[in-house]
């Protein structure tokens, strides 16, 4: 299957059928209008995630895009005439509008709009509370990639995307006691997915500079005591970001093993360039550990 282009909250995925017996047959949307000599016809059907049939707008050529073609109710299209030189099938859905590549070849196409989310994870802490706003990837199973982000907090919309098929392992790789799970995923099969965050100690940090400012929105956790990391190469640490960040409490680090971690605020100093970096235990068992701390720090200019 080809790679997808997302263009507004619809996604899209374009893929040449491996086998033409499981395409039903092609509706001609201009009956008797046959390709001309030097061109080639674009076919295929357009279904959504369940499988269900799709209209669409479809165009080949233009910009602003000119939607000459459409998909039937049976989700068949037939574009007929398209140039060599045409490289990309655009679709129209409703408001949202998507683009793939069109395979080299002569086989039928099959487009998936993604309307409803294929994929939609939902993060929880020991006792099944949401964990809101945490980072979850899908990475295909072997593979030593970083993986797709399925939701990624730092932009708008729930995130939650399509996938080929493929034994995938879902994770919030900011969070690792937040347990993994390896999932098989169909086509047209969407799935709707939990992750847990295993039960352990709760590490509660508050941070504040000289000011009373609250700094702990940007702190990070990570395991085994850190000799202040310098400001360049605190990411290689393999830092943890907090599962919740309140006024209330402050950065709340939960499902923590019992061992030795360093609290690390990676807010510069100009003065000496390194950043914030309080070794503290935590116990065995479920206790919650409060901290806080006090950064004297110099702004950078």
């Amino acid at each position: 299957m080809s790679g997808t282009a997302r263009f507004g909250p619809g996604l899209l995925f374009l893929s040449a059928a491996a086998c033409a017996s499981r395409t039903p047959p092609i509706v001609d949307d201009k009956p008797g209008d046959a390709a001309r000599e030097g061109t080639r016809v674009v076919a295929g059907v357009v279904r959504d995630e369940r499988g269900n049939p799709v209209r669409v707008k479809l165009a080949v050529e233009g910009n602003p895009p000119i939607f000459r073609w459409s998909s039937d109710a049976a989700g068949h299209f037939r574009i007929p005439n398209v140039p060599p030189d045409v490289k990309d099938l655009i679709y129209q859905d409703g408001d949202d509008v998507g683009s793939d590549p069109i395979p080299t070849g002569s086989e039928p196409m099959s487009l998936v709009i993604y309307r409803h989310p294929g994929i939609a994870v939902t993060v929880v802490d020991a006792d099944a509370r949401r964990l809101h706003k945490i980072r979850v990837t899908a990475r295909l199973a072997g593979s030593s990639g970083p993986g797709e982000d399925i939701y990624d907090p730092e932009e708008d919309g729930e995130g939650s995307v399509g996938l080929p098929a493929g034994r995938y392992v879902f994770s919030a790789p900011e969070h690792p006691s937040v347990v993994a799970q390896t999932v098989e995923i169909f086509p047209f099969h969407p799935i709707q997915l939990t992750l847990e965050q295993r039960r352990g100690a709760t590490l509660v940090v508050r941070i504040l500079d000289l000011g009373g400012q609250r700094l702990e929105e940007g702190a990070f956790l990570i395991k085994g005591r850190s000799a202040f990391p310098r400001d360049d190469d605190w990411e290689g640490l393999s830092p943890s970001k907090p599962d919740t960040v309140t006024d209330a409490r402050g950065a709340v680090f939960g499902g923590l093993d019992p061992g030795v971690y360093t609290v690390l605020l990676p807010v510069p100093d100009c003065k000496n360039n390194v950043p914030l970096a309080r070794p503290v235990s935590v116990p065995r068992g479920t206790k919650t550990v409060s901290i806080k701390l006090r950064f004297s720090y110099t702004e950078c200019p």
